[in-house]
């Protein structure tokens, strides 16, 4: 049992509004619209205090290459020392072609909105297992590794 990456969450509602500004949709949509606050963490990359909370951020921006596109978001006060997804601009992969990875959406060039767009999201764990992945707002014990607090080590 590994965890893949932690973040924000999006139910249909709000991925339903995310996915509306997605105008050039790419051949391969993203089905569990997700803004990851950090890839393969570490033990001390853990944020259980956020799990399960729900958080509103501000969707200022779009972007689409022909590979990658998404949205660019602007993340509450509270939550920006845990956004550790190595200085990468705050974003929502929407969709990618056949030629690209979801990473690559960072690399874009976003157009700044209108106005702010305001979605809410739930903190979670992404849980690989075996052949079973799944979203996960629990703290759990692994045997390879214990989950901590960020801020109880």
């Amino acid at each position: 049992m590994n965890i893949l990456y932690e973040g924000l969450f999006f139910d249909n509602k709000n991925s339903n509004i995310i996915r509306s500004l997605d105008i050039n949709k790419l051949n391969n949509k993203i089905n569990n619209l997700h803004l990851t606050f950090k890839f393969t963490p570490k033990e001390d990359e853990l944020f259980n205090e956020l799990l399960g909370k729900k958080y509103t951020i501000e969707i200022i921006g779009y972007g689409n290459d022909g590979n990658n596109a998404g949205v660019q978001v602007k993340l509450p006060d509270e939550l920006i020392e845990y956004y550790i997804n190595n200085d990468y601009t705050p974003h929502i992969t929407t969709s990618i072609s056949d030629n690209s990875k979801a990473i690559n959406t960072h690399k874009l060039k976003f157009i700044k909105l209108d106005k702010p767009i305001k979605v809410e999201g739930t903190f979670a764990y992404f849980i690989q297992d075996n052949n079973k992945n799944y979203i996960s707002t629990e703290e759990k014990n692994y045997e390879r590794s214990k989950i901590y607090s960020k801020r109880n080590k």
